[in-house]
């Protein structure tokens, strides 16, 4: 691989990362709003079909890991 496909690839490669970590905010932003409205009707979250609901405490989980994955991306991306 030349250097200039080998830069390429790692500008390419950063701006993938920036983007997964976008990503990632995005999704803890939405379990957000989604444990709000689980707090205020228990029914929210709940799928009847598969029996299977989110607790809030599961959207509390899942915003940690989503806030830790966006960093962990962004760090990666900034280093050499």
């Amino acid at each position: 691989m030349s250097r200039a496909e080998l830069s390429y690839s790692l500008r390419e490669d950063d701006f993938l990362l920036q983007k997964m970590a976008r990503i990632a905010r995005s999704e803890a932003r939405l379990a957000r709003a989604l444990y709000d409205l689980a707090l205020d009707d228990s029914r929210i979250g709940f799928e009847s079909s598969n029996q299977y609901y989110y607790m809030p405490l599961d959207l509390v989980e899942k915003v940690v890991n989503c806030e830790s994955i966006a960093a962990g991306l962004v760090d990666h991306s900034t280093k050499p």
